[in-house]
């Protein structure tokens, strides 16, 4: 990523337009095959980024998966590129605080 600043607040900008907290509860929403889909899920439920080949949040417990991908129904691609390792350093701790402050949001709720 040429500027990861920039890059940084567009992702947490993804990550606010596809995972909101309302009503106690965490809101998935994103686009699935062209369609826009929502999923309801618990705002205690566990979740895992993965960066590298792309960025990607999976929520819930981790369906299937190896050392490279991790898959699961209830997923939130941020990025489609390949994102170096000292970039990835630098965006997961900045996109899992965001993301944290959702789901403690809707905890408090």
């Amino acid at each position: 990523m040429l500027d990861i600043g920039r890059a940084g607040a567009e992702l947490e900008r993804r990550l606010s337009d596809n995972v909101r907290a309302q009503d106690g509860i965490v809101i998935i929403h994103g686009p699935v095959i062209g369609q826009y889909m929502s999923q309801v899920i618990s705002s205690n439920t566990s979740w895992i980024l993965s960066c590298g080949i792309g960025i990607t949040i999976v929520f819930g417990s981790s369906v299937s998966g190896d050392s490279t991908s991790v898959s699961n129904d209830v997923e939130v691609r941020l990025a489609y590129n390949t994102v170096s390792e000292s970039d990835c350093a630098t965006l997961g701790p900045r996109l899992g605080k965001r993301l944290n402050a959702i789901f403690r949001e809707a905890a408090t709720q």
